[in-house]
């Protein structure tokens, strides 16, 4: 499914996302189960983008470009 997924989606950017994603859900469970942390999606939407945001500044100038694009036009 993931390689269907990433043939759909027809981008270099998708492993940082796919990456981004994995890792704001990690983040989302670990709170939940240990800091009785109540989540929605719009809270993971919003966190994602932060932390995508955070990826922008460490990407390379060749992925930075698409990357922030992509994450401008997130919504």
């Amino acid at each position: 499914m993931v390689i269907e997924a990433r043939t759909i989606f027809g981008h270099s950017i998708f492993r940082e996302l796919m990456i981004t994603a994995c890792w704001i859900i990690w983040k989302t469970r670990n709170n939940i189960i240990f800091d009785n942390g109540d989540y929605n999606l719009s809270t993971w939407k919003r966190l994602f983008k932060e932390e995508l945001g955070l990826v922008c500044i460490k990407a390379k100038a060749a992925t930075k470009g698409p990357l922030s694009l992509w994450r401008d036009n997130y919504s």
